[in-house]
């Protein structure tokens, strides 16, 4: 294979050649990688990961179905046989379930990407580029020095990055359509993702899975520096207990609820629902300024920004969501979102960006019918920008879009694409079923599991 093994006992302060390449055996599938600062082990037949970030780890036991990642101060435990999936951040807790399995950039395979310093996850910084086959499950990461590459089917990981930085991070450290203080949550047909601000949590839920830890006990609870969430799924119940939140969701009616430090907004999928009244299908998010409903069935969406307030109503054709047409419209203090999920159209406009027409130097156009985005902004970027960042997300068609300061990801699920343009970075992925990033911040991971 490439290069040799390196010795996993090295310590982490040892700095590593950026050039070191990693070899990685399919069967017994034993790799190592260290970046600057980082290790990483996969034990594919074990179904074991590790990954030692500058002050990270990351252990993943498929067979066993668990995955730890201790970050600078953060651990990730995922049981997948057991649904169970945690991962912890400073304030921060990271909690996904899909029907594989599938952590940080979920694949049929289960396809894990890793964690930063700075904790970031799926999309590169500026050198990066990443290749994802699903059908072949292939990564490719290439960072300023490094290239990850990932082969489900093969069993294979690769991961080599100067500071590791796979997802996103904003100016702002905002993740997905993040206004200065708002978050958007996004869930595909299949899968339901959630991100969390600064001192939040991010949840993925399948059609299969529900939240986060225990599925057979149903039972999670997470302590984050001023979070709590329990979730019953035989009970279909999660509660979440933010600084100054409570929520209550009944997963048997695919509920599921996130409070942000500030605030957030959830979009669920013709698929997904989300919500406090399922006879209304609503979800009613109580954030310390903001409040969101949204009605799947009804393709209601209610956000209550400390000065905004946006209702959609599918069925009844008002403001913003036409479930059919799929459009949603969001505005934060400054920020204005469309969703076409038919003809799969995002506006986002942040309080110093425009996007989906006219971005404040952007336009977006995305047909997810024809499978088709179309980006024209005088620097040619995509999706949302938050301070310097895009994101887009398509239901209907699966796709999502995120630009870090110059980062692009688009992911098509039907198409099952995903491009990322990094300043020098392009991703292109193919899942065969629906892809879910994970956007964690910048935010160290600290945290205990229970």
């Amino acid at each position: 294979m490439h290069g040799p093994i390196t010795n996993p006992g090295a310590p982490l302060g040892q700095t590593c050649g950026v050039g070191i390449r990693v070899g990685l055996c399919c069967a017994i599938f034993l790799g190592m990688i260290l970046n600057d600062m980082d290790m990483i082990v996969i034990f594919n037949d074990k179904d074991m990961i590790m990954i030692l970030n500058a002050m990270d780890m990351i252990m993943i036991l498929n067979a066993m179905d668990m995955i730890m990642i201790l970050n600078a101060m953060d651990m990730i435990m995922i049981l997948n046989d057991m649904d169970m999936i945690m991962i912890l951040n400073d304030m921060d807790m990271i909690m996904i379930l899909n029907d594989m399995d599938m952590i940080m950039i979920l694949n049929d395979m289960d396809m894990i990407m890793i964690l930063n310093d700075m904790d970031m996850l799926m999309i590169l910084n500026d050198m990066d580029m990443i290749v994802i086959f699903n059908d072949m499950d292939i990564i490719m990461i290439l960072n300023a020095v490094d290239m990850i590459m990932i082969l489900n089917d093969m069993d294979m990981i690769m991961i080599l990055n100067d500071m590791d930085m796979i997802m996103i991070l904003n100016d702002m450290g905002m993740i997905m359509i993040l206004n200065a203080m708002d978050m958007i949550v996004i869930f595909n047909d299949m899968d339901m993702i959630m991100i969390l601000n600064a001192m939040d949590m991010i949840m993925i839920l399948n059609d299969m899975d529900m939240i986060m830890i225990l599925t057979d006990m149903d039972m999670i609870m997470i302590l984050n520096a001023m979070d709590m969430i329990m979730i019953l799924n035989d009970m279909d119940m999660i509660m979440i207990l933010n600084a100054v939140d409570m929520i209550m969701i009944l997963n048997a009616m695919d509920m599921i609820m996130i409070l942000n430090a500030m605030d957030m907004i959830m979009i669920l999928n013709d698929m997904d629902m989300i919500m406090i009244l399922n006879d209304m299908d609503m979800i009613m998010i109580l954030t310390d300024m903001d409040m969101i409903m949204i009605l799947t069935d009804m393709d209601m969406i209610m956000i209550l920004n400390a000065i905004d307030m946006i209702m959609i109503l599918t069925v009844m054709g008002m403001i913003m969501i036409f479930n059919d047409m799929d459009m949603i419209m969001i505005l934060n203090d400054m920020d204005m979102i469309m969703i076409f999920n038919d003809m799969d159209m995002i506006m986002i406009l942040n309080a110093m960006d425009m996007i989906m027409i006219l971005n404040a130097m952007d336009m977006i156009m995305i047909l997810t019918d024809m499978d088709m985005i179309m980006i024209l902004t005088d620097m040619d970027m995509i999706m949302i920008l938050n301070d310097m960042d895009m994101i887009m997300i398509l239901n209907d068609m699966d796709m999502i879009m995120i630009l870090n300061d110059m980062d692009m990801i688009m992911i098509l699920n039907d198409m099952d694409m995903i491009m990322i343009l990094n300043d020098i970075d392009m991703i292109m992925r193919l899942n065969d079923i629906d892809m879910i990033m994970i956007l964690n911040l910048l935010a160290l991971c600290k945290g205990h599991i229970r």
